[in-house]
């Protein structure tokens, strides 16, 4: 898709900030992947908020990870809204 989503640590859209970024390898209606700097945060089941593209900012949940390597790692959001 070529496009990038910027995601934020914090739980509430209002809170909403930049706290990384990531590639979108692929996007649905019900969530998305995406490729991000490998970092410990970003976990299993973590609660964030995501703007995926030019949507408005949305509750997504990570529902899985997967580290590419040392540097990469791929994540499937699942928006809760």
């Amino acid at each position: 898709l070529g496009d990038y989503a910027i995601i934020s640590f914090n739980k509430r859209t209002s809170d909403f900030q930049t706290d990384a970024l990531g590639i979108i390898l692929n996007e649905s209606s019900s969530g998305c992947s995406i490729a991000v700097a490998t970092t410990n945060r970003l976990q299993k089941d973590d609660l964030i908020v995501v703007q995926v593209g030019r949507l408005e900012p949305l509750p997504a949940t990570v529902v899985w990870r997967k580290e590419l390597d040392k540097d990469v790692v791929k994540l499937g959001l699942r928006y809760d809204q």
